[in-house]
Protein backbone atom coordinates (compact mmCIF):
# COMPACT_ATOMS: atom_id res chain seq x y z
CA UNK A 1 0.00 0.00 0.00
CA UNK A 2 1.14 3.76 -0.31
CA UNK A 3 0.56 6.12 2.14
CA UNK A 4 0.36 9.70 1.91
CA UNK A 5 2.90 10.79 4.66
CA UNK A 6 4.98 8.47 7.23
CA UNK A 7 2.15 9.15 10.05
CA UNK A 8 -0.28 7.74 7.99
CA UNK A 9 1.97 4.47 7.57
CA UNK A 10 2.93 4.50 11.03
CA UNK A 11 -0.37 4.59 11.96
CA UNK A 12 -1.59 1.78 9.35
CA UNK A 13 1.45 -0.20 11.32
CA UNK A 14 0.10 0.10 14.62
CA UNK A 15 -3.76 -0.70 13.75
CA UNK A 16 -2.48 -3.99 12.73
CA UNK A 17 -3.23 -2.91 8.57
CA UNK A 18 0.28 -3.62 7.16
CA UNK A 19 3.03 -5.47 8.47
CA UNK A 20 5.70 -3.60 7.54
CA UNK A 21 6.76 -0.11 6.29
CA UNK A 22 9.70 2.19 6.28
CA UNK A 23 10.27 5.20 8.60
CA UNK A 24 12.68 7.76 9.28
CA UNK A 25 15.45 7.82 11.68
CA UNK A 26 13.77 9.35 14.01
CA UNK A 27 10.56 7.47 14.09
CA UNK A 28 12.86 4.52 13.69
CA UNK A 29 14.59 5.35 17.24
CA UNK A 30 11.61 6.10 18.63
CA UNK A 31 10.11 2.34 17.95
CA UNK A 32 13.25 0.58 18.88
CA UNK A 33 11.93 0.72 22.88
CA UNK A 34 8.92 -0.92 21.99
CA UNK A 35 8.53 -4.59 21.98
CA UNK A 36 5.14 -4.62 19.62
CA UNK A 37 8.17 -4.01 16.75
CA UNK A 38 11.26 -4.85 15.17
CA UNK A 39 13.61 -2.05 13.73
CA UNK A 40 16.04 -3.42 10.93
CA UNK A 41 18.59 -1.07 9.82
CA UNK A 42 21.04 -1.17 6.97
CA UNK A 43 22.12 -0.90 3.23
CA UNK A 44 18.87 0.12 0.85
CA UNK A 45 18.46 1.67 -2.53
CA UNK A 46 17.41 5.24 -1.34
CA UNK A 47 19.17 7.65 -2.47
CA UNK A 48 18.86 11.45 -2.39
CA UNK A 49 20.26 14.26 -4.46
CA UNK A 50 20.71 17.72 -5.63
CA UNK A 51 20.23 18.01 -9.22
CA UNK A 52 20.76 21.84 -10.76
CA UNK A 53 18.54 23.21 -13.16
CA UNK A 54 21.13 23.77 -15.68
CA UNK A 55 19.20 25.82 -17.97
CA UNK A 56 18.37 28.45 -15.25
CA UNK A 57 21.59 31.53 -15.83
CA UNK A 58 22.58 31.21 -12.35
CA UNK A 59 23.61 27.47 -12.91
CA UNK A 60 24.96 27.41 -16.21
CA UNK A 61 28.29 28.34 -14.86
CA UNK A 62 30.37 25.15 -14.05
CA UNK A 63 32.33 26.64 -11.16
CA UNK A 64 29.40 27.95 -9.48
CA UNK A 65 28.03 24.66 -9.28
CA UNK A 66 30.82 23.26 -8.46
CA UNK A 67 31.61 26.35 -5.64
CA UNK A 68 27.89 25.10 -4.11
CA UNK A 69 28.56 21.67 -4.29
CA UNK A 70 31.94 22.05 -2.34
CA UNK A 71 29.94 24.18 0.53
CA UNK A 72 27.98 21.53 1.33
CA UNK A 73 28.35 19.39 4.70
CA UNK A 74 27.26 16.29 3.54
CA UNK A 75 28.80 14.80 6.62
CA UNK A 76 26.38 16.79 8.74
CA UNK A 77 23.63 16.05 6.79
CA UNK A 78 23.81 12.45 7.56
CA UNK A 79 24.68 13.57 11.32
CA UNK A 80 22.14 15.66 11.64
CA UNK A 81 18.82 15.12 9.62
CA UNK A 82 19.33 10.76 9.17
CA UNK A 83 20.88 10.76 12.99
CA UNK A 84 23.78 8.60 11.53
CA UNK A 85 21.99 5.79 9.65
CA UNK A 86 22.58 6.99 6.29
CA UNK A 87 25.70 7.87 4.80
CA UNK A 88 27.68 9.79 2.38
CA UNK A 89 27.42 9.11 -1.11
CA UNK A 90 30.66 8.97 -3.61
CA UNK A 91 28.07 9.34 -7.02
CA UNK A 92 24.26 9.43 -7.31
CA UNK A 93 23.74 5.80 -7.32
CA UNK A 94 23.59 3.98 -4.26
CA UNK A 95 26.34 1.58 -3.66
CA UNK A 96 25.36 -1.90 -3.80
CA UNK A 97 22.72 -1.31 -6.61
CA UNK A 98 21.88 -4.67 -8.63
CA UNK A 99 21.45 -3.40 -12.38
CA UNK A 100 21.35 -6.66 -14.57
Amino acid sequence: RYFADETAAVLALQAGDIDFTYVSSDVAQSMEGDAAYQVFSGPSYVANFLVFNARHPQWQDENVRKAFLYGIDRQAIVDEIYKGSAEVAPCADPYNTYWP
